[in-house]
């Protein structure tokens, strides 16, 4: 997808670290959900659209030290990594499209994860490559799958009823809005284990999108493992 390539590294090249749309969110956020669902510590983790890596970072401060990040932009894998170094952890930043990894080529180097993690990523792929997008995912063959995505419990979606509308100041960075019937449809090699909340709510004094923000986030069980 090289004209993703292009738009993101245009986007985290020439947006200021803090302007940058999901810089503004907690850091928590992953942590947070690993947490509750009591996910072990010694797993090994990949997170695909890392963008940054705060998320992955502030998870490897707290305990989760097998992490590992993957994002299509250079530039963005290169500040998760001055990170990393200024935080002390020992958290791998690699930068690579996440529809190229049908060659499985960061997998050279690291074990099957146990659990991969699709933070928010998911929505930005178009109709013509979800398919080959869910393919990667099924030869990546992970333990535990976690997506969090758009809803169409979104206010955007409501208010527009399109499949997709323009991130603010992202140029040709799309929002795609999923419902979670279509999820597991999509993903029915795995099984779905856990539904979180799908309606949030961005705090405005912190976020510049003020309307409502519903996301969908699942836990899938790998069905090829499962009996392993």
């Amino acid at each position: 997808m090289q004209n993703q390539t292009n738009v993101f590294e245009t986007y985290y090249s020439k947006t200021p670290f803090g302007k940058i749309l999901w810089n503004q969110l907690d850091d928590r956020e992953i942590f947070d959900v690993l947490d509750n669902l009591k996910v072990p510590k010694s797993f090994r983790i990949v997170s695909l659209g890392c963008g940054t890596g705060q998320k992955e970072i502030y998870a490897a401060k707290n305990g989760y030290k097998n992490i590992v990040g993957v994002d299509i932009s250079q530039t963005a894998i290169e500040t998760a990594r001055s990170l990393s170094k200024k935080a002390g952890v020992e958290t791998k930043f690699y930068a690579q499209d996440i529809i190229s990894l049908s060659k499985l080529d960061i997998f050279k180097k690291l074990r099957v994860p146990d659990l991969l993690v699709d933070w928010m990523s998911f929505h930005t792929i178009t109709k013509k490559y979800r398919r080959r997008y869910i393919e990667i995912i099924d030869a990546i063959n992970p333990r535990w799958f976690l997506i969090r995505t758009f809803s169409k419990k979104d206010s955007d979606y409501e208010k527009t009823k399109k499949e997709k509308l323009p991130n603010l100041g992202a140029e040709e960075i799309y929002r795609h809005f999923f419902n979670l019937e279509g999820l597991k449809k999509l993903f029915s090699n795995f099984y779905p284990v856990l539904q979180f909340d799908t309606k949030e709510y961005f705090d405005p004094k912190k976020f510049i999108d003020k309307k409502i923000a519903a996301k969908i986030t699942i836990l899938f069980l790998n069905k090829k493992r499962i009996f392993k």
